[in-house]
């Protein structure tokens, strides 16, 4: 488990990689965090990076949240307020984590969830149906994925790094497309632990992997006050929009729901009345390093 330890710490941030790589390609988040006072707990997800097991393939997804329940008590460890950082399928790891515990975190930051792929990365339907039998006959047969570094960034200097790390795969196992299936189904139902929980959600636009569009409705199922609003969510995406932002931001005015837009990408962030040893506190939750510091010094006050 990779740990490293702020000089003076208000808060501890977990961080969850996504698919075929590794969480040595967050060194320098991690370095960033370090430097403006957080802690930061991360690992490799079972079958991914130094992981013992066969690369590429779980028997279940389950696997993912439980590892990430080790790192989530090495991170309460510090008694410090905790963040829960999850980056593409690292994303969704953090959501079904989340669900099952519904508490035991500060605040929680998805990446570009991954609750939908790219119909690029989807098999045809022939391929889908021939999975199915494979899943249960040849469940660690492996295939491409189409996760390729290019696709993941633009960014020559990135994927040059990638092609020539040799713990980045691009090849999965049946059962681990079945079992991501299966968890991005899940965490497409809706929750209410998540409007008790500081929110923040940031989607690429031009994302080659994720499917943006299902990130705005993972959005609504994990807040379904949204869906009061009629049109609501076409709010959240330049390409989607038919309701008037400032008409839509002032009917969720109570949920704090702020939305900021870049071209195709967007964040959203929510503030949450929640308790932080014992204490109630409405914050919002800021995309900045400085804004997880005010939620944290915020808990560490109570």
């Amino acid at each position: 488990m990779f740990c490293v330890e702020a000089e003076r710490p208000v808060a501890s941030i977990v961080i969850v990689h996504g698919a075929c790589e590794h969480h040595g390609r967050y060194k320098w988040l991690s370095d960033m965090w370090r430097s403006s006072g957080y802690n930061v707990v991360m690992d490799d997800l079972p079958g991914q990076g130094t992981s013992t097991r066969a690369r590429g393939h779980i028997r279940s997804f389950q696997e993912y949240i439980d590892e990430v329940d080790k790192w989530i008590d090495k991170a309460k460890s510090f008694r410090l307020p905790v963040f829960l950082l999850g980056h593409s399928m690292g994303g969704l790891v953090a959501i079904e984590w989340f669900k099952q515990h519904e508490n035991g975190i500060n605040g929680l930051i998805l990446s570009s969830p991954c609750l939908g792929l790219q119909l690029k990365l989807k098999p045809n339907k022939l391929v889908d149906v021939l999975s199915k039998g494979l899943n249960v006959m040849a469940p660690s047969l492996l295939f491409e994925s189409g996760i390729t570094p290019d696709k993941a960034t633009r960014n020559k200097e990135l994927i040059e790094m990638a092609d020539n790390d040799p713990l980045y795969f691009t090849k999965v196992s049946v059962r681990w497309y079945h079992e991501l299936l299966k968890a991005m189904k899940s965490a497409l139902e809706p929750a209410d632990t998540f409007l008790n929980i500081p929110l923040l959600v940031m989607q690429a636009g031009t994302d080659l992997i994720v499917d943006k569009k299902m990130t705005v409705k993972g959005l609504i199922s994990l807040h379904p006050e949204i869906k009061h609003t009629g049109n609501g969510r076409a709010c959240i995406t330049r390409s989607l929009m038919s309701l008037n932002e400032r008409t839509f931001l002032k009917r969720q005015k109570r949920l704090q729901i702020n939305i900021s837009r870049n071209g195709g990408a967007f964040f959203v962030s929510t503030g949450a009345s929640v308790r932080i040893n014992g204490k109630s506190i409405q914050r919002g939750f800021s995309a900045r390093p400085s804004g997880i510091r005010q939620m944290a010094d915020e808990g560490r006050k109570h």
